[in-house]
């Protein structure tokens, strides 16, 4: 997912929570594992293979984000797109040598993509495409997932008062004690909230651009042409797990402002805030 997680845990016993710390770091890795697109032997790096003209059963793990992924694709009409792999791959590379694609890349790596070509049974956890080149990537959903994953071990051992930060992205439970939530400042300069028992993520383009004509071409990629977002603004996104927050802020920035926005939000009784990113340097 090529992140880094941090865990505050309240607890009585400084050995005890060392034990549930490592306990849902533990589950984090696993998972990291099975999602990143930069590990050459992760579940979804295969998947780019194995599921292509024959179906193939998935984990356990990957059908559960499968399933959350597929439906939020459908529901914000593939402004979220679990099949961005070959487009990730050639933003990173424009980014690394900071170049901007042609449209002869973009359009290649587009015909490589899309939710729609996949065929998904939920009931049997297997998958299968018939469209060569097609990849996954789940950056858009992985780290919000992995919170949720941990914060539900920390919950098993007993343990309700805790922040997840997945690279920005949180899972928040109960408010430490004697707070009424957890203070959390949405988006770059933005109102400062008392949260607990929800997710939250911020998309944007505040650490992870292309530099072009002083602007910047965000890594959240629009399914519809291919290229970054090309905007100034952050969306923050409150929902009620981390899984979701993560999803629908990168949906919900891809959407833009307006009614299709604003159905999503009320689908998943979430919430929608922008802020300003900080100018390029």
């Amino acid at each position: 997912m090529g992140v880094k997680f941090r865990l505050v845990l309240y607890a009585n016993s400084k050995s005890k929570a060392a034990a549930a710390a490592r306990a849902a770091f533990d589950r984090i890795s696993r998972l990291e594992r099975i999602f990143s697109d930069y590990r050459a032997n992760s579940e979804a790096r295969r998947l780019t293979t194995a599921a292509e003209s024959q179906t193939v059963r998935v984990s356990k793990d990957m059908s559960r984000i499968l399933k959350v992924s597929l439906k939020i694709a459908a529901q914000s009409g593939g402004a979220f797109d679990p099949t961005l792999g070959a487009l990730t791959q050639q933003w990173r590379r424009a980014r690394t040598l900071q170049q901007e694609l042609s449209p002869a890349q973009i359009e290649t790596a587009r015909a490589q993509t899309g939710w729609e070509k996949l065929t998904w049974s939920p009931k049997d956890s297997t998958l299968r495409h018939d469209c060569p080149g097609l990849a996954f990537d789940f950056g858009g959903i992985a780290k919000g997932d992995a919170a949720d994953e941990a914060a539900k071990v920390l919950e098993s051992m007993g343990y309700r008062q805790y922040l997840i930060d997945a690279g920005g992205d949180l899972r928040l439970g109960a408010a430490p004690p004697g707070k009424t939530g957890w203070s959390v400042q949405l988006g770059y300069q933005g109102e400062t909230r008392h949260l607990s028992h929800c997710g939250v993520a911020t998309s944007g383009a505040t650490f992870k651009y292309l530099l072009q004509a002083s602007r910047r071409q965000s890594h959240i990629l629009d399914p519809g042409h291919g290229k970054g977002l090309v905007t100034d603004q952050e969306l923050t996104c409150i929902a009620n797990n981390a899984t979701l927050a993560d999803a629908l802020a990168t949906a919900g920035s891809v959407l833009g402002e307006g009614p299709k926005r604003e159905a999503l939000a009320r689908h998943y009784s979430a919430e929608f805030l922008s802020t300003r990113a900080p100018r390029p340097r």
